[in-house]
């Protein structure tokens, strides 16, 4: 039987077949590299498939490319209890159709939020304008948006990813918040066990949605996460796995003690703020 695999940005699910073979050799690699040094320097040649859309280019919006049906219509309601209970000025970079944003003034109806929007895609920015209270509609990495030290929080759900350049767009979020402000971000998880997969048999292959986004320009692991973060002024207050719950999956955490985590985990969810430094 296939594992199926849901990705929260586009609302769908990708079957991943043949998984069974992989994931039982994860566990056992787990257990036994608990006391085995492993010499992983030998060269592997790739095999690299992309599909007939051409790749995207530094800069280039999102809108350059056709996505499937509900892509921008996620609610992302698992982000929610990380917005502090606080936070009335809230910046969601790429918002979509404003679904995360519907979803948070449903969830805390006795707020007076402000929310303010950016967005790449005109469709969809065209949809969340019934949803936030400003809407930026641009590529952010070259938009002006002033409101410097202004934001209670910054949301970037499923965003860092797909820009040229996230460490700078990190470090100018930070002149964004106010002194005690937070950002919010989910970012997906290449050390996933469905990508190493592909890797094991030669395959880097680019998808419509999820992990292997074609639109997607960088990849990070939860290491490279946190330093991600830590490079460009933030202090990581929680990071924490957004993993399948499947009967399978749950097993084979506990019997590797957790160590299969990392291969889990289809992206991480971050809570930080500015370091005091």
């Amino acid at each position: 039987m296939p594992i199926r695999t849901f990705y929260h940005h586009s609302c769908k699910s990708a079957d991943i077949h043949n998984s069974e073979p992989l994931l039982n050799w994860l566990v056992l690699s787990a257990i036994f590299c608990r006391n085995t040094r492993i010499d992983c320097s030998r060269q592997m040649t790739l095999q690299v498939r992309v599909s007939n859309a051409s790749p995207p280019q530094p800069g280039q919006p999102e809108s350059m490319y056709l996505k499937p049906d509900g892509y921008f219509s996620c609610t992302r309601r698992e982000l929610i209890p990380l917005v502090p209970l606080t936070a009335r000025r809230i910046l969601d970079v790429g918002c979509a159709e404003g679904g995360f944003a519907r979803s948070l003034r449903a969830a805390r109806t006795g707020s007076q939020l402000e929310i303010v929007g950016v967005e790449s895609c005109e469709t969809a920015a065209e949809i969340a304008t019934t949803a936030v209270d400003r809407l930026f509609v641009g590529n952010i990495e070259k938009l002006e948006l002033g409101h410097e030290s202004y934001f209670d929080c910054v949301i970037f759900a499923d965003v860092l990813e797909h820009l040229y350049d996230p460490w700078k767009m990190l470090r100018r979020a930070r002149t964004l918040l106010q002194r005690n402000g937070t950002v919010v971000a989910s970012i997906p998880n290449v050390q996933h066990w469905s990508v190493l997969a592909n890797l094991f048999r030669g395959h880097w292959e680019y998808t419509e949605y999820g992990i292997m986004d074609r639109t997607h320009l960088r990849f990070f692991t939860k290491r490279s996460i946190s330093d991600l973060f830590t490079s460009t002024g933030f202090k990581i207050h929680m990071i924490t796995a957004l993993a399948g719950t499947t009967t399978r999956g749950k097993i084979a955490l506990t019997a590797t003690a957790g160590l299969l985590a990392p291969f889990l985990a289809r992206q991480y969810l971050v809570v930080a703020g500015p370091s005091a430094n």
